[in-house]
C-alpha cells in the first residue's frame, strides 16, 4: 500500500502501471489499482450481483464513476 502525496504523479503511476504487462519488486509481482473513496464503494457495493445476472443474461454492461452502470439494449 502507498500514499502519493501529488496527483500528477499518482496519474503517471496508474497510466505506466497499464502500460506494464508484469511489474515485480525484488521478484515478486506487484499489481497497482485506482482506489476509491469510502462513499464511492458504498454506492457501487450493489453492483456485482447485478453484474453476474447481466452477464449470465447475455448482457452487456459499462461502468461509470462514480457509481452508474449502462446497459445499452438494441431491439432489432
Amino acid at each position: 500500500m502507498a500514499r502519493i502525496h501529488h496527483f500528477q504523479n499518482k496519474e503517471l503511476i496508474l497510466k505506466l502501471a497499464l502500460e506494464v504487462v508484469h511489474l515485480t519488486y525484488r521478484r515478486a509481482e506487484i499489481h497497482i489499482f485506482p482506489d476509491y473513496s469510502p462513499e464511492v464503494s458504498k454506492k457501487r457495493a450493489p453492483f456485482p450481483e447485478v453484474k453476474s445476472q447481466l452477464k449470465s443474461a447475455g448482457f452487456l454492461y459499462r461502468k461509470f464513476f462514480p457509481a452508474r452502470m449502462a446497459c445499452p439494449v438494441f431491439i432489432t
